[in-house]
């Protein structure tokens, strides 16, 4: 099963609810998880790559969806400066799933 431990968003998935979670899923007879994090709303903020999937994102959410192709070119060229970008990280969410373990 793959879940997020945290989420960042208020009122959001914290690691101690993982931890629940993955009690749970152990006591039914679960026998892996792998460990995910971010959510929706923190958007390219949750995303750790050198580049941000901007053609994905734009296909996949419903305001960009049905824009122009024009449209499209100027969203792709502005959307990788208006959002932060996170470097990739070594062992990301390393530390959640060691304390869900």
């Amino acid at each position: 099963m793959k879940f997020n431990a945290y989420d960042g968003d208020r009122n959001g998935m914290t690691i101690p609810e993982a931890i629940k979670i993955a009690k749970l899923f152990e006591e039914t007879g679960g026998d892996a998880i792998e460990v995910s994090s971010g959510g929706i709303v923190l958007g390219f903020q949750s995303v750790r790559m050198t580049e941000p999937p901007i053609e994905a994102v734009m296909n996949m959410h419903h305001r960009y969806r049905n824009k122009s192709s024009l449209s499209k070119k100027i969203l792709s060229a502005v959307l990788p400066f208006a959002h932060k970008m996170l470097k990739p990280i070594h062992k990301y969410n390393v530390v959640a799933a060691s304390e869900i373990k």
